[in-house]
């Protein structure tokens, strides 16, 4: 009941707090002065941390968080949730990814996950990376994933939320995403995934693996606080052929796509290297050369999923809440 009621308080406050949650960025000009202000303090990463913002700002995708939007009509009480209230991972909803990147998650990072980095207690769930060696790797870290256990249903309208706090630092990779179908054979939605040298910023993308181009979507949200100090709600509906991301009660993202055809996955993880990064310049993680201190944890207070009871009629609203540059 607690965090049923943090919920409603969550909302409230996050209006509350929307000043500071509207972007710092509101013209090119100020854009520029923010990227100046980035190169100045990214310490031997900011080349590679500047590319991809600027490739958005030239599609058009960067997004600015402008007014709140309302959250959309689903009932109080979750269909199903994890609190992360016990003592351990619930198994009958999540497997323990363990081994190095691979199979179901992560490929191209440098961690070997392991059973022992995650832990529930407190009421969340922890996700911790450590720089350390194991299993020929030079760092550890943790995954949980619900594939063929609790699934999202095909052709339904959804909200899925999560209420997480951040790690920050280079070379991590935290992320809130899932797939349609399995691994990189649907679509793929990433509720949120940053770099954590960006602890202001998420991504947020819709990819259709089964196309050649497969990002239908992605959008940069920075927002004017430091995600790695304290809990945020990351969400995605699925509404009448409408794709919505939130950070807190703000839509950050919007497209029309078709609903999933088959079930969604969730997944919970931080990876460690540089993957993408690696395509725009980023160096391979380095134990010798990282600034980081460790552990870093990716907290999770719950996951919640709202379903709706019959087809969705409504029409989609008015991105009102979303500009872009």
């Amino acid at each position: 009941m607690a965090k049923h009621l943090r919920r409603t308080h969550d909302i409230r406050r996050s209006a509350k707090q929307i000043a500071t949650l509207r972007l710092l960025i509101t013209t090119r000009e100020s854009i520029q002065e923010w990227f100046t202000a980035t190169r100045a303090n990214t310490g031997p990463l900011r080349s590679w941390l500047l590319m991809p913002t600027m490739s958005l700002l030239l599609t058009g995708m960067l997004i600015v968080l402008t007014t709140p939007m309302a959250l959309g009509q689903w009932s109080s009480t979750p269909t199903w949730s994890d609190e992360f209230n016990g003592s351990s991972v619930n198994t009958a909803d999540w497997t323990a990814k363990v081994g190095g990147p691979g199979g179901n998650c992560c490929g191209g990072t440098e961690q070997y996950f392991r059973n022992e980095n995650v832990t529930v207690s407190g009421g969340s769930l922890h996700i911790r990376a450590s720089r350390e060696s194991y299993g020929g790797f030079n760092y550890t870290s943790g995954a949980i994933e619900s594939i063929g256990k609790r699934m999202i249903p095909a052709y339904t309208d959804y909200r899925l939320e999560f209420r997480a706090k951040l790690p920050s630092g280079y070379w991590l990779w935290p992320a809130l995403w899932g797939f349609e179908a399995g691994y990189m054979s649907g679509l793929e939605l990433d509720t949120m995934e940053t770099w954590g040298v960006q602890p202001t910023s998420v991504w947020q993308t819709l990819h259709d693996w089964t196309l050649a181009a497969d990002t239908i979507k992605q959008c940069l949200a920075v927002a004017g606080v430091d995600l790695s100090q304290g809990y945020h709600i990351y969400a995605w509906e699925v509404i009448n052929g409408q794709h919505k991301m939130y950070l807190d009660s703000t839509l950050t993202c919007q497209t029309t796509y078709r609903q999933p055809q088959q079930p969604v996955d969730m997944k919970i993880n931080i990876s460690i290297g540089c993957n993408y990064g690696c395509s725009v310049g980023m160096p391979p993680a380095d134990p010798a050369q990282d600034p980081n201190t460790y552990p870093q944890y990716l907290d999770v207070d719950y996951v919640r999923l709202y379903t709706t009871t019959g087809p969705d009629t409504t029409p989609p609203a008015s991105p009102t809440g979303l500009k872009v540059q």
